[in-house]
């Protein structure tokens, strides 16, 4: 048994994913990283100290302790050119977007092909969630309380955010877990299960063109899309 990481009583990344997150960038030569949805700046704080060279956006620039934070609504287009960044991380974001399909090929079009990506939201697969659900129709974390407190609006389980990148130009490197947990007694596991994680971590690499395999609808759906982020350029 560990010391649970606290994600009940924050709402955001905790030291035990940001750690897992730390060492899963370890395995690239990784120089130039995106701290995406950057909000104060934990997450910017660890990957200076470990010596990447940080850039940062969000939604609100003003609670960032650092000058180089970028305005950025992660719903609409990113303010950055085609593959400047080495790596993207965005910790506990993807849940608060309305479009996470069309951020994703917005953070496909900003890394360098064969760059990293890696997400961290909250496992809605765990055996505690899914109980819950059954019972009261709600995901864990995923409520008129988390909603409208915290802004969590997208629950994305392992499978439909693994396909959702990979039809966005992704390859999946590794899925995995900060810890399992139990929230009821807020007791935490050193186990990296679905069934019992608590936060879903997930690996991935841009792909070249001639990697990505997608279906003719969602070639058809990525057209639509890239047509529209053509016309916003326009």
């Amino acid at each position: 048994m560990v010391e649970a990481d606290p994600i009940d009583e924050i709402g955001m990344a905790t030291p035990k994913t940001m750690g897992i997150v730390i060492s899963l960038l370890k395995k690239d030569k990784i120089k130039k990283v995106l701290d995406v949805g950057a909000g104060k700046g934990q997450l910017s704080k660890k990957l200076r100290s470990e010596g990447y060279d940080v850039y940062a956006c969000d939604l609100n620039t003003e609670q960032y302790p650092y000058e180089n934070c970028v305005y950025a609504d992660l719903d609409e287009k990113l303010p950055y050119s085609r593959e400047q960044f080495d790596c993207l991380i965005a910790e506990e974001v993807i849940e608060h977007l309305e479009n996470p399909s069309f951020t994703l090929r917005e953070l496909n079009r900003i890394l360098k092909i064969g760059g990293v990506l890696i997400l961290t939201t909250p496992n809605i697969l765990s055996i505690f969630s899914r109980m819950l659900f059954l019972v009261s129709g709600r995901f864990h974390h995923f409520n008129e309380n988390t909603y409208f407190s915290i802004g969590h609006k997208t629950p994305l389980p392992a499978w439909l955010l693994s396909h959702i990148l990979e039809s966005s130009g992704f390859k999946i490197d590794c899925i995995t877990y900060n810890q399992s947990y139990i929230p009821l007694l807020r007791i935490g596991f050193d186990w990296k299960t679905q069934l019992m994680g608590q936060t879903l971590i997930i690996k991935a690499r841009k792909m070249k063109a001639d990697e990505i395999k997608i279906t003719p609808g969602e070639a058809r759906e990525n057209i639509k899309s890239l047509e529209k982020v053509k016309q916003s350029y326009s």
